[in-house]
Parts: structure tokens; sequence; C-alpha cells
């Protein structure tokens, strides 16, 4: 078994969760956490934060959440890296589904863009409670993508570390550019934001 595995970090982590993968209320679990860093649940979150955010502060986390999911997909495409063989721990399947980069492991999608997202509403947010909050949903993530057997310590720990430079750059534009755009007039807001969504198609 360790041999198939060769190349996968953390192996004897992912072997020890993999002896929970009948159990059906650690997989419910650990799906649902997934579901709070996953494309579904970011469908629905990105209008409502538009709908009730003041705009400067929803292009952030807009741009937090864009500027994540292209960098990731990127890479995911350039680095083709497999995910975890769901076979060397004895599954007939992957326990959670992906979508368009269903083999690509490197970087995590979910690590990277729930760092992002849940990092760039906790900084907005301001407090030591938000981002605790922030920081126990990221982990949480990270660790469901191990749970769920979809990646390996350095997939998740490659999408960790894009999160928190796109976590930086926001934060860098802060300062400037982004304020400038929440002041634009909402014709012009309204056609960025359709533009961003074109973009990520």
């Amino acid at each position: 078994m360790i041999a198939a595995g060769v190349g996968i970090v953390g192996l004897p982590l992912l072997e020890a969760l993999a002896q929970r993968a009948q159990d059906p209320f650690w997989i419910a679990l650990w799906r649902f956490v997934a579901f709070l860093g996953g494309s579904a649940f970011f469908t629905a979150a990105l209008p409502l934060l538009f709908a009730f955010l003041p705009w400067p502060r929803a292009l952030r986390v807009a741009l937090a959440f864009g500027l994540a999911v292209v960098a990731g997909e990127w890479l995911k495409a350039a680095v083709d890296r497999p995910r975890p063989d769901p076979a060397l721990f004895g599954l007939d399947g992957p326990l959670e589904h992906g979508g368009e980069f269903e083999s690509a492991g490197f970087p995590s999608g979910h690590a990277a863009v729930g760092t992002a997202f849940w990092g760039t509403l906790a900084r907005m947010a301001g407090g030591r409670r938000a981002k605790a909050a922030a920081a126990l949903l990221v982990t949480a993530l990270c660790f469901s993508r191990l749970a769920l057997l979809r990646h390996d310590l350095l997939d998740v720990g490659g999408g960790l570390l894009l999160g928190l430079l796109v976590l930086g750059l926001v934060a860098l534009l802060d300062r400037g550019p982004a304020r400038r755009l929440g002041e634009l007039p909402w014709v012009e807001r309204a056609g960025l934001w359709l533009l961003l969504s074109f973009s990520l198609q």
C-alpha cells in the first residue's frame, strides 16, 4: 500500500482517516464543513453579500474570492498533480465529487478560496472573535479535505498559502484602488461584477 502511495504527503494520516470512511456521521460532518468552502455555497453567498453589504465591502470579498478562484484553477491546470487515489484506501470511489478539475489536487481550492473569503470577511469585521471564528472555520475546511481523502497535506498547505497570499494582496489593494472602486457609480460597479462573473466561467 505504501509503494502505491509514493508522492502522497502525509499518507499515514490519510490512512488513519480512511478508517472512519464507513462512519456516516463522520462523512456527513466533513461534507457539511466542505460545503462552506465549495462552489455551491459561494454561488448563493456572493449575491447575498452584494445585496446586504455596503458596496466597498462586497467588492473586497468578491475580489478576494475571484483572485483565489482564478489563481487556484490556473495552478491546478498548470501543475496537474493527481489527487489521492481512493482505491489506495480500499474505497470504490471518492467520498465527495469535485468539478472541472476532478483529478487535479494541487492546490486545494477549498483551502485557498475558503481562506481568502472567510479571512477577508473576518478582517472587515475586525475584532478577535471574528478572526478566531474565521481561523477555526478555515482549519476545519482544510481538515475536511483530508478527512474526505480529497487532498494530501501538500495540496492543503498549498491552498492555505495561496489563500493567505490573496488575503495579503487584498489588504494592500485596500489602501487605495479598492476604496476607489467602491466610489464608482452603481452601473459601473454592476458592469465590473458582470465582467468578473464572465471571467470565472
